[in-house]
């Protein structure tokens, strides 16, 4: 299994500092409105409750860090979609932004559909009941580089004039298994992350009669019910070992290591163990010698015919395979092991466990191990950089209030400003432009020309309706795993072409 060296919270404070420098940058340039999105806020949320407090400190902790040495008349705005905000929500009003844009309408990014000028002035009206006018923004519920010009300008035209999905229903569960029955399957498999919440007690008999209500449809099947991501509380462990016409259970024990005492306490006897040693999760190689002594571990107590191998969830969360890296050098290739390279860990343990070990394929495992100590993953600069944080890195010397006030004798905006979220439309002709300047087939002279081109036709058109402050529409940016990957510098370029990302500039 991999071992994590850095935390969560010291990457974000690392990083936290490193956007800190931007934002210093751009207000020397002059730059009065600058906004730090933290959209991933509400999902970035731990699975369990007991977390959650720990993890929102850091996170407001975070933010506040990159702006904390602003003037006041720098306004910083952040934008938050994806979510549901209701339980966070004194969470994001201590992150101490001038202007928090909340997503209210789920439109920008998953519909082609024009609001009307009516339906947008009836949402501000419905804010306008419990907001005061002079701290309202009206803007898109979310970034507009999914959307295509003819669908941005009637869009943006009705949100100044005013001053935005429907889910396909699920086939039932004994329609599915009726159709995999009579397909010839033998094995049934059923994915149950959300056991790893904090459920109430109507939840997991809710969960107990929903699997009771198929059971007889199961008949002749070998079922398989897997849980993952996290550990499984002990109530649901029990409502899930308990259940009738189960075959097998499946446990996350690369994030479920709290999971590990619920079975050798309580797993059931008779049944198989889906033992979750290979990460699914990351692009990291295994630590064989670790896992294996796991699994000799688990096979002494639910027996050597009902232990399997297994990976602690599914492989899509990871790219496919490291041949499509010949760019690689050996170092960086020695820690890694993308979905393929999975597979044959997983193999790999299932052949030792069975006696026929590969000592040669285990020895040049090790090497990962160099990857904790290598001088490409630990800075030693960034760890003093993020070790001396205090107390006034973590916020702006004056109250949002007093901070607003300097702001708006500087901006002089008008009663509900507008704006947009930062992007717009990544167009066929700038992702073909993005593209013949990777694979060096234009100038950089050329691509900089086109890059200024974009910016200066989404400036016009802000201005052509009207937008009270203007954004440069973020031409030049790809995607955020590639912006970060292209920065760290244990991520080559070449790795990043790995991934199966839709928006790539393929």
């Amino acid at each position: 299994m991999c071992v994590i060296t850095v935390s969560r919270f010291e990457t974000s404070y690392q990083i936290a500092l490193a956007i800190k420098d931007e934002v210093e940058d751009l207000e020397k340039a002059d730059i009065n409105v600058i906004q730090i999105d933290e959209a991933a806020l509400r999902e970035g949320l731990p699975l369990r409750k007991a977390e959650h407090a720990f993890y929102l400190n850091w996170a407001v902790h975070s933010f506040r860090i990159t702006n904390a040495g602003v003037q006041d008349t720098t306004q910083i705005h952040t934008h938050m979609c994806y979510s549901n905000f209701n339980d966070i929500i004194h969470s994001i009003i201590d992150m101490d932004a001038d202007v928090i844009t909340i997503e209210n309408s789920r439109s920008a990014r998953s519909s082609s559909r024009i609001p009307s000028t009516e339906e947008i002035a009836d949402r501000v009206n419905k804010m306008l009941a419990v907001l005061d006018t002079n701290i309202l923004w009206v803007n898109p519920d979310c970034g507009l580089k999914t959307r295509k010009y003819t669908e941005v300008k009637p869009a943006l035209q009705n949100m100044v004039s005013a001053a935005k999905a429907i889910r396909t229903q699920l086939a039932s569960a004994k329609e599915v298994i009726s159709e995999l029955k009579a397909a010839g399957a033998s094995w049934i498999q059923f994915d149950e992350p959300t056991l790893v919440l904090d459920l109430e007690a109507h939840q997991l008999e809710a969960f107990t009669k929903a699997y009771a209500g198929v059971e007889s449809t199961l008949s002749g099947l070998d079922v398989l019910v897997e849980s993952y991501f996290a550990d499984v509380p002990t109530g649901a462990f029990k409502t899930l070992t308990a259940l009738k016409g189960v075959t097998a259970f499946g446990f996350d024990l690369v994030r479920g290591t709290q999971t590990l005492d619920l079975i050798k306490g309580s797993f059931p006897s008779g049944k198989y163990l889906f033992a979750g040693v290979v990460d699914g999760r990351n692009i990291w190689a295994n630590d064989l010698a670790a896992s294996l002594n796991l699994l000799q571990s688990l096979e002494d107590l639910v027996g050597k015919d009902k232990l399997v191998v297994s990976t602690s969830c599914s492989l899509l969360h990871t790219a496919v395979d490291l041949i499509n890296e010949p760019k690689l050098d050996d170092e960086i290739k020695s820690w890694l092991a993308f979905a393929a390279q999975k597979v044959v860990e997983v193999n790999a343990l299932a052949k030792a466990l069975s006696g026929a070990k590969d000592e040669a394929f285990f020895s040049a495992n090790a090497a990962q191990a160099s990857r904790k100590s290598s001088p490409r993953v630990t800075n030693e600069t960034v760890q003093k950089a993020s070790a001396a944080l205090q107390g006034s890195d973590h916020r702006r010397a004056t109250n949002v209030s007093a901070r607003l006030d300097a702001q708006q004798k500087k901006l002089n905006l008008p009663v509900l400003p507008t704006t947009t979220i930062g992007s717009f439309p990544q167009t066929v002709e700038l992702r073909r432009v993005r593209r013949e300047y990777k694979a060096k087939k234009i100038s950089e002279e050329e691509y900089v020309k086109s890059i200024k081109e974009e910016i200066k036709k989404v400036v016009d058109l802000q201005e052509e309706l009207d937008i009270d402050v203007l954004v440069h529409g973020e031409p030049e940016r790809n995607d955020m795993v590639e912006y970060f990957g292209n920065n760290f510098l244990v991520l080559p370029l070449s790795l990043m072409d790995g991934f199966n990302r839709t928006d790539l500039d393929v």
